[in-house]
């Protein structure tokens, strides 16, 4: 009698200890599993809650550059001096900001940056003058999405791409830093348009009609007139993701999948209307292609495998050099500094 009571005693507390780890978040069963400790749950948060920053644009009145951040619940855009520097927040909204642009003209000391009202996705742009810290709204505010899409070699227009005609058709706009609220409707094809590059001389744009990820057309357009020139007709799918002019304006750095399994750079002589193939060698994607101000450098970015690997290309010769020592992993938003030439 002893004996059984004693274990009867021994099975209660043994299922007492089960049934207190038993836990049930759902209809996830854990049995036998302890605790975690609030300690080792706060230790673990500076690995789990981890934030990523990427390269806005570069300030032309100095060494800085513009960097997008979360510090906080949202990201933000921040300044940072110099390599290793500390970063400065200068905006400090709400709402998500995805990254700004620098008017080239140092003299204009400001920028421009796109958002959005409690996430509906009709993204606004807006003017921020960095000596006063003030905004000011520069698109039409309605419900439409609104994007920058270049500067002018010489820093004094832009083009935004806008909703604004239809509400679904992405249409571009011209506009002058004199005066960024009056926006002159330049291309209304319908569809999705969007810029490549400006011409060095400031009287032509490569624009691009993105259909599907598999296909799209590239074309040149004359900003005086309005006409609109297909590059390369083909009644293949050709897939069109970056394009940049020469120095000359004679030709057009172009990437594209044109005959082969690969995004693969090509020069293409606007004269005779020819391809040159560039990085057939290589056999994986050019994913972006950087320029300095005068097009005599260039940087090309290749997904090797999963990994990316810069390229240092010679446009004068059309050498191809890879860049040693960067570190393995995936890189994006390669840009150079315009007024010092630095690469980030």
């Amino acid at each position: 009698m002893k004996k059984t009571t004693l274990f009867l005693a021994a099975a209660i507390s043994a299922f007492g200890v089960f049934a207190q780890s038993d836990k049930l978040p759902g209809n996830l069963v854990i049995e036998g599993i302890p605790e975690i400790p609030a300690q080792l749950k706060e230790r673990m948060n500076q690995y789990q809650n981890t934030r990523s920053s990427s390269l806005s644009s570069f300030n032309p009145g100095n060494s800085s550059m513009m960097i997008s951040t979360r510090f906080g619940e949202t990201s933000q855009l921040h300044l940072v001096d110099h390599p290793g520097g500390a970063r400065k927040q200068i905006t400090f909204f709400k709402e998500p900001i995805s990254g700004g642009s620098f008017c080239p003209l140092p003299e204009r000391n400001g920028f421009i940056f796109s958002r959005d009202q409690g996430g509906n996705e009709f993204a606004q742009l807006y003017w921020f003058d960095l000596k006063s810290g003030s905004q000011e709204l520069i698109s039409d505010g309605g419900r439409t999405q609104n994007r920058l899409a270049a500067w002018s070699e010489k820093g004094d227009q832009f083009i935004t791409i806008s909703t604004r005609r239809t509400g679904k058709d992405y249409d571009l706009y011209l506009s002058h830093v004199d005066n960024p609220k009056e926006a002159k409707l330049i291309l209304q094809e319908g569809g999705s348009w969007s810029v490549l590059d400006w011409s060095p001389d400031a009287k032509q744009l490569l624009v691009i009609n993105r259909i599907s990820a598999n296909k799209s057309f590239i074309h040149i357009l004359d900003i005086a007139s309005g006409k609109l020139t297909q590059i390369n007709p083909s009644k293949e799918d050709i897939a069109y993701s970056n394009g940049t002019w020469t120095a000359d304006g004679k030709g057009i750095f172009i990437v594209n999948d044109e005959k082969t399994e690969f995004q693969t750079l090509k020069y293409y002589d606007i004269a005779n209307k020819k391809f040159t193939s560039i990085t057939a060698s290589i056999p994986w994607d050019v994913s972006g292609v950087a320029n300095n101000k005068d097009r005599s450098k260039f940087i090309l970015n290749v997904n090797e495998n999963g990994y990316s690997k810069l390229y240092d290309f010679n446009p004068i010769n059309n050498i191809i050099t890879p860049l040693e020592g960067l570190p393995i992993g995936i890189i994006s938003g390669v840009r150079f500094n315009q007024q010092t030439g630095d690469l980030g």
